[in-house]
């Protein structure tokens, strides 16, 4: 697992480091209504000390930190947290700090945090299970873990295609899970899950390329998976190739569980 832990995350680095910038920048990762629905679900009465895991340009930790005590904004990328902390001082918080760490090996005590928050990166993790183990160490009793990130159906063969065409995108990307792979993985880690749900999603393509800078060959790659996509399949996606539009709609995954 360490072999797969280590070449895993050299294959994040290798994707995100040079394009770091594109991520405070992302219109997905800092979209207002999803951002406002995680604050609904969550709640906080200001009191609140939040871990935000894999952090990239900040966006979850600068929605939480005007409602919450603090916000430690994590991420294993130094290139990341510079981002961040950039999005920081634009917002003028003051109550977030930026740390380097790799989610399957949190440097905070048992019980730190209240909160702990994971958006858009989970489909990077090697090992899910121990990532979430590391969140309920994390965690106070009665503390809280909210997930959000790129999800599949539960059809395998969907999941199979998607996970594939992500693959291609980004090698980087591990696998991306159902609703119900990750209701097992939250409880086996011994969390008590209060909410597992899908919610729509989708990418606009040409976005979603420059966004990690795919190369020419890559972005035909995934196109040509797009148009050659199984009839069977196609009953769980919406794929148009139309010039101009070029969407491929997904499902996102969003959880909250609790520490018992």
């Amino acid at each position: 697992m360490i072999d797969s832990l280590s070449r895993t995350n050299s294959l994040v680095r290798e994707s995100f480091a040079p394009v770091a910038a594109n991520y405070r920048r992302s219109r997905r990762h800092g979209d207002p209504v999803e951002l406002r629905r995680m604050l609904g679900l969550l709640a906080p009465t200001g009191a609140e000390r939040v871990l935000d895991i894999a952090t990239g340009g900040g966006h979850t930790a600068a929605a939480l930190a005007p409602f919450v005590r603090t916000v430690v904004a994590s991420d294993l990328l130094p290139e990341m947290l510079v981002e961040a902390r950039e999005l920081f001082r634009a917002a003028h918080i003051r109550n977030a700090r930026a740390i380097c760490a790799d989610a399957h090996s949190l440097p905070f005590a048992e019980g730190a945090f209240d909160l702990v928050t994971c958006r858009c990166a989970p489909h990077h993790f090697a090992d899910p299970r121990r990532a979430c183990s590391e969140v309920v160490r994390c965690l106070r009793q009665g503390g809280r873990f909210y997930l959000n990130d790129c999800g599949v159906p539960e059809d395998p063969a969907a999941g199979q295609f998607a996970n594939e065409v992500e693959r291609i995108r980004d090698p980087s990307h591990v696998r991306a899970l159902s609703v119900a792979e990750w209701r097992r993985e939250l409880e086996g880690a011994g969390l008590d899950v209060s909410l597992a749900r899908e919610v729509p999603g989708s990418y606009s393509l040409p976005e979603w390329f420059d966004q990690i800078a795919a190369p020419p060959p890559t972005r035909a790659r995934v196109l040509e998976r797009l148009a050659g996509a199984p009839s069977q399949v196609r009953k769980s996606f919406t794929i148009d190739l139309t010039p101009g539009r070029e969407v491929f709609s997904t499902l996102r995954v969003e959880a909250v569980a609790v520490r018992g």
